[in-house]
């Protein structure tokens, strides 16, 4: 949009796009790195909430090889992610799409 001099226009603007909510833990234990920065150790007390989109997941261990994964997020949405560090596997749980 561009405003000449002189002219006055409303514009609504949201900047707070939804965030989504996602619970990670990992067996024994792990460091939380997401998008390459430093969150802290697993397990977490509280989720960690996501800009919506695609980010990478990392969870290191120094008795483990680094665990890591892209996940994309939805606004609003819900993920559960469980990791065991000594085999390398993952249990993922999208809660949006749970049947109750």
């Amino acid at each position: 949009m561009i405003l000449k001099s002189g002219l006055r226009d409303t514009v609504e603007v949201d900047f707070t796009a939804e965030n989504a909510r996602v619970s990670l833990s990992a067996v024994p234990w792990g460091c939380l790195w997401v998008d390459g920065d430093s969150i802290g150790l697993l397990p977490r007390k509280s989720p960690l909430w996501l800009a919506p989109g695609e980010h990478l997941i990392e969870i290191k261990h120094p008795e483990f090889k680094t665990w890591r994964t892209p996940i994309e997020v939805e606004p609003g949405g819900r993920r559960s992610l469980r990791v065991d560090m000594k085999s390398g596997t993952m249990i993922a749980t999208d809660i949006n799409s749970v049947k109750h």
